[in-house]
């Protein structure tokens, strides 16, 4: 889903696993904009835009972005790759396989061959290892990628997901959007045991394979590695 705001003009991209959900509740109790769009645009049984985690390049091939919105501010989720990885395989494995025998989960609304596509791939990830999981992954590039380039084409603002409502007071203030948006927590995972932190899933070699894979995230986002999210790094602005 993007969310978009024509009061404050800016366009909020939602990626997968980086709190996006909680930050559009956020604006959603602040009555700051809408979903955009509004239903997933559909033609010949394709989903051609998802209203929920559409990319800039969807958003642009469904006619969505006309020069107006184009010039809003930009902003997206982002997370440590080794973190969102880790949450992305563990959401797999628990809370999106048990929506696939929802029968009023968003998974059972999609087009036909959305959804075989989606359970199939979540079926097969289900029984793989975290290892197996990142070697899948990784198998399907051709050079090393960022963690959703796709989400961060002429971004002007990212939220980062270790330190959002520090971002979004940022972002308040920026956009002159008063009192400042305040975010809770919303739709998270919980799979990780209490006693443990994304790192104890890791193996030196998967932490090679990830730094190897990903290389153009730590390059572009110098606050992430291994050991954490560091802000003292971050860009300014």
């Amino acid at each position: 889903m993007a969310y978009i705001s024509h009061e404050y003009r800016f366009l909020f991209y939602s990626a997968p696993a980086t709190g996006s959900t909680a930050i559009i509740t956020a604006f959603q109790d602040r009555e700051i904009g809408e979903y955009y769009p509004m239903e997933d645009i559909v033609k010949d049984g394709i989903r051609l835009v998802p209203r929920k985690h559409s990319t800039p390049r969807q958003m642009e091939k469904g006619g969505l972005l006309d020069d107006i919105i184009k010039a809003y501010y930009k902003i997206v989720g982002i997370r440590n790759p080794f973190s969102f990885h880790l949450a992305k395989y563990l959401r797999n494995r628990t809370r999106r396989l048990k929506q696939i025998d929802n029968k009023n989960s968003w998974i059972n609304k999609l087009p036909e061959k959305d959804k075989l596509r989606y359970v199939n791939t979540i079926r097969k990830q289900a029984n793989m290892s975290f290892e197996q999981y990142l070697r899948d992954m990784f198998a399907k590039y051709k050079l090393p990628k960022s963690v959703q380039e796709e989400m961060h084409t002429e971004i002007d603002f990212f939220i980062h997901q270790e330190s959002i409502n520090d971002d979004l007071a940022c972002l308040c203030q920026k956009l002159k959007i008063e009192p400042r948006v305040e975010a809770g927590l919303v739709n998270i995972t919980n799979a990780i045991p209490e006693d443990k932190t994304y790192r104890d899933y890791y193996t030196d070699e998967l932490i090679e394979l990830v730094y190897k894979w990903n290389k153009p995230s730590f390059e572009r986002f110098p606050e992430y590695d291994f050991d954490g999210f560091h802000p003292d790094r971050c860009a300014p602005g």
